[in-house]
């Protein structure tokens, strides 16, 4: 089974932020970059690697869409695509 590569997502009206860091101790975080807030982008941008995605997205307006879009294009599930609120 190959490791899962970490993908963060800072999600925003017009853009999303990502980056990646690889499945080992001491992996590095790495910024891709900016691209455009469509949900075609960001399912190209995801499909292209060719192992487990372990998404994080910020939970907000535009996170909830996109967690509903990358499920239903079978990119992630919804135990691989966490939300970053938290419950008190």
């Amino acid at each position: 089974m190959k490791k899962a590569l970490f993908v963060g997502l800072d999600v925003h009206k017009l853009s999303i932020s990502v980056a990646v860091a690889k499945d080992e101790r001491g992996g590095k975080v790495r910024f891709t970059g900016g691209i455009p807030s469509t949900p075609a982008t960001i399912i190209k941008k995801l499909a292209k690697h060719n192992q487990p995605l372990d998404i994080w997205y910020e939970a907000g307006p535009c996170g909830y869409d996109l967690c509903r879009r990358l499920i239903s294009k079978g990119l992630t599930n919804a135990d691989g695509l966490q939300s970053g609120a938290r419950h008190h």
